[in-house]
Parts: C-alpha cells; sequence; structure tokens
C-alpha cells in the first residue's frame, strides 16, 4: 500500500524528519520504519505483515526491532521493554567489555 507524498510528510513531521520536495510516493511500511528510527533511535526495524484493518488502521502483525543501546538513556520506555532472555548471552557478555 502506498501513500501519497503529502501523507508522508505529516506523518514524518510528527517526529520532526523533514521529507524533500518532490520524492516519490512511499509505502507505509517505509515511512513506519523511518519515524521508528528518528523517534526510537532504532538500529534495525524489520516489519513483515503489515496490514490494513477493517477499520482503515494500519498495524504491523510481526516486527523486530534493534536499538542504539548508546541512546537508551533518552528511550526509557524502549529500555524498559528489553528482555534479555531473547538476546544472545556471548552478545550481551560481550557489552562489558
Amino acid at each position: 500500500m502506498n501513500i501519497h507524498e503529502y501523507q508522508a510528510k505529516e506523518l514524518l513531521a510528527k517526529y520532526g524528519v523533514s521529507v524533500p520536495k518532490g520524492i516519490a510516493a512511499m509505502s507505509v511500511e517505509e515511512a513506519v520504519k523511518a519515524a521508528a528510527f528518528i523517534e526510537l533511535d532504532a538500529a534495525i526495524v524489520e516489519i513483515n505483515p503489515m496490514i490494513v484493518t477493517d477499520k482503515n488502521e494500519v498495524m504491523a502483525l510481526d516486527a523486530k526491532m534493534n536499538f542504539d543501546e548508546n541512546a537508551l538513556f533518552r528511550q526509557k520506555a524502549v529500555a524498559e521493554m528489553r528482555d534479555e532472555s531473547e538476546e544472545d548471552e556471548n552478545e550481551r557478555e560481550a557489552t562489558n567489555w
């Protein structure tokens, strides 16, 4: 599903992201990812699948996101959702060095 340029600009403007004039229509997924990168300090955002409900709401049925650990002091809500049981033990230990 694609959205118009003005819709992408409105969505991203909520997060302080300016969209260059004359961009091609972007998908809702691309707009959501861009907002996540900016607003949440995301490093990786994977969404699959994304659907539009009967009420015309966009919903990600499954998503994986990684965040910049150096930005967690700004992202208290993200830090609170951290589930260390989902992390690789070796990678978690390596962050201590």
